[in-house]
């Protein structure tokens, strides 16, 4: 969907020895079957990252809007 739309992002990278789902300019997006990580949150927050967090089963077409939405702001 990204793509398609033109959108620059990063997906599967590490930063600080760390996975991260999806950057989408400043937002960390991880999308997680399980619970956060408190301290990788933390480690992001400190690099200038906002991460944001959804369930597997939270990934909706709505969801999906909202990370657009993210994406050109």
């Amino acid at each position: 969907m990204l793509q398609e739309l033109h959108i620059p992002f990063k997906s599967k990278i590490k930063i600080k020895g760390r996975e991260i789902d999806f950057i989408i300019g400043k937002f960390a997006i991880e999308i997680d079957g399980h619970s956060q990580d408190p301290k990788k949150n933390e480690m992001l927050l400190k690099q200038g990252y906002h991460p944001i967090h959804f369930l597997n089963k939270e990934i909706t077409p709505q969801i999906a809007n909202i990370i657009l939405w993210l994406a050109v702001h």
